[in-house]
């Protein structure tokens, strides 16, 4: 600005640099309240009782909302409620 001092130039950076410290310092303090907290989702663990095979390749869901394991033992569906295993067998075709 034409006719402004060296000093009142200096004042408007030290406000300046003021306000981002000050701005810089409630983001810090809010972050915790601004951020998204992190949801609790419901986890299962299935275990080998309950027919989950021991090593798992792949795992899909399908649109009408079974879980399907690929294993090297077989491919394997589970319903929400117990495991179904479908295994190749050498003698049928269609297996």
């Amino acid at each position: 600005m034409v006719g402004e001092s060296i000093s009142s130039r200096k004042i408007r950076t030290s406000l300046i640099s003021i306000h981002i410290v000050i701005f810089l310092l409630i983001l810090l303090v809010l972050s915790p309240y601004i951020l998204p907290q992190p949801i609790d989702l419901p986890f299962e663990h299935f275990s080998v009782d309950e027919g989950m095979p021991t090593t798992v390749n792949y795992i899909y869901q399908d649109r009408t909302g079974f879980l399907w394991f690929a294993a090297n033992s077989g491919l394997y569906k589970y319903d929400g409620y117990s495991f179904t295993s479908y295994k190749h067998d050498i003698d049928d075709s269609t297996s």
